[in-house]
């Protein structure tokens, strides 16, 4: 009979081989998501370090010319950009113009930029415009981050062609800002959009033109001590509103909520599909037509007056205080509840 030999294993050394190819593998993919996670951070932010601050001279000129800046280099696209031209001159866009996120352009003291050739868009990461400068905009106009202005803004169009102002990031008109929009010819049809929160402490601002103002983002704000008075209103994101705020012709509130904590008089007409909530010190003002769906006026000591010089119909909501005011004959629908006060004037 054949006797076969059987070979024994050393499982235990077996098994530390096995651990240790392991631990080698984990240690492998370990310092490949380390290189992968420093090449991002390094991409990231290479454009960031790569940027430079570009002035102008003090003759200034077109954009797109290299003696209009210090060091004669036109400003790439995420450079920072400084408008330091004063005096008779200024600095003039006369092409299109697309600054990516790290891109700015800060206008000084006494300085003016001017957006005035047709055919040309203007696109930039964000917008300063100091006490004593100057933004003329006659084009398209998208500011992607932060807009501050301390100085001036004056809105025009090259043609009867209305144009469209973008402002995506958070606005902030300071004391001493002058925000103008031309209320006839050319301009007067603007439109304007603003995505994030709105800070209105200018010391002048005209919006009544034709062109509809249109705020949209989720849970922003419309603050400031300024009254914000303009034509056209479509609120289109939910917001709270606790600055005071007249639309003239129109304010149109689509399916989102909008909270009034200030003043808000719509002169003419309110109307949408949304929710209008009233805070507690809420004052609503209406002069005219109401065809809001969702009217919520229950909040203990908020306001609603409704003040129209042509005859009125008064919706049938629950009223924490409700004024019938002006010379027109007020219609009231059934059923009004009225918790605290009805004043009739």
């Amino acid at each position: 009979m054949k006797t076969q030999a059987i070979v024994g294993r050393n499982l235990p050394q077996d098994k530390m081989n096995v651990d240790m190819l392991e631990k080698n593998n984990r240690l492998k993919n370990g310092f490949r998501l380390i290189f992968l996670c420093l090449h991002t951070l390094f991409t990231m932010f290479s454009s960031t370090l790569n940027a430079a601050t570009i002035t102008s001279t003090a003759t200034g000129g077109a954009w797109a010319t290299g003696t209009t800046w210090v060091g004669g280099i036109v400003p790439a696209l995420g450079d920072a950009v400084i408008i330091a031209t004063t005096g008779a001159s200024n600095v003039s866009i006369t092409v299109s113009i697309t600054q990516t996120a790290t891109g700015s352009v800060t206008i000084n003291n006494g300085a003016i930029l001017n957006m005035t050739v047709t055919g040309v868009t203007l696109s930039l990461g964000a917008l300063t415009i100091s006490s004593g400068g100057v933004f003329n905009v006659n084009r398209n106009l998208t500011v992607q981050g932060a807009t501050s202005i301390t100085g001036t803004i004056n809105f025009a169009s090259t043609s009867t062609a209305a144009r469209t102002m973008t402002f995506t990031g958070d606005i902030t008109l300071n004391t001493g800002a002058v925000w103008i929009e031309p209320s006839t010819g050319n301009g007067a049809n603007n439109a304007y959009r603003f995505a994030g929160n709105f800070t209105n402490n200018a010391t002048t601002f005209t919006a009544i033109g034709t062109g509809t103002h249109t705020f949209s983002g989720t849970t922003k704000t419309f603050n400031g001590s300024t009254i914000s008075t303009i034509s056209r209103v479509t609120i289109t994101g939910t917001r709270t509103i606790s600055s005071p705020l007249t639309v003239v012709t129109l304010l149109t509130i689509t399916t989102v909520t909008v909270t009034n904590n200030s003043i808000i008089t719509a002169t003419t007409a309110l109307s949408g599909t949304g929710n209008l909530t009233q805070g507690a010190t809420g004052i609503l003002n209406i002069g005219g037509t109401s065809t809001i769906s969702n009217l919520s006026t229950s909040a203990p000591g908020n306001n609603v007056n409704f003040t129209g010089a042509a005859g009125q119909i008064v919706p049938a909501f629950n009223y924490s205080n409700l004024g019938l005011g002006g010379i027109g004959q007020k219609i009231l629908s059934t059923p009004i509840a009225v918790s605290g006060t009805l004043t009739i004037v």
